[in-house]
């Protein structure tokens, strides 16, 4: 699920969505251990959005300064921004 360079102009992009594994309320979220959202969203201005189902919405994950926070949540039950 790694982004692919070069794939479209990162510049056009007005949401992503983003997989997940886990997430929290606060738009924390657990990915699959290679930063590589991260990095790419923190060099774009841009709307996130996670799809999942609402058992890996959880109280908190483990987070650093280099998470990105996702904007939107959105569920089986749900959707909701972020705090």
């Amino acid at each position: 699920m790694e982004p692919k360079d070069g794939c479209l102009p990162s510049d056009k992009f007005d949401v992503i969505l983003v997989p997940t594994v886990g997430i929290s309320r606060d738009g924390y979220r657990l990915g699959y251990g290679y930063g590589y959202y991260d990095r790419f969203l923190a060099k774009r201005k841009v709307v996130t959005i996670a799809l999942t189902y609402a058992k890996q919405v959880v109280k908190s994950v483990p987070s650093s300064e280099d998470d990105v926070r996702i904007n939107w949540i959105v569920t089986e039950d749900e959707f909701f921004k972020t705090s």
